[in-house]
């Protein structure tokens, strides 16, 4: 079976103004057990770092 990779993030978005608009979109997360944190003004600066983040995970090879 091949190993497995798990990252938990913990997550806060508000909306400054209408929600229906990404760019309305504010945050701030961070990647549990880390002390890897990103504050974002639009959800693409975070999905940009949670790509980064998870891209430098070592797989366990334990699980399974």
């Amino acid at each position: 079976m091949p190993a497995t990779s798990k990252a938990t993030f913990i997550v806060r978005l508000w909306a400054d103004g209408d929600p229906a608009e990404e760019s309305s979109w504010r945050g701030e997360a961070e990647l549990v057990g880390t002390a890897q944190q990103c504050r974002f003004r639009k959800l693409a600066e975070f999905v940009d770092w949670m790509r980064q983040q998870l891209s430098q995970i070592e797989p366990d090879s334990s699980s399974g």
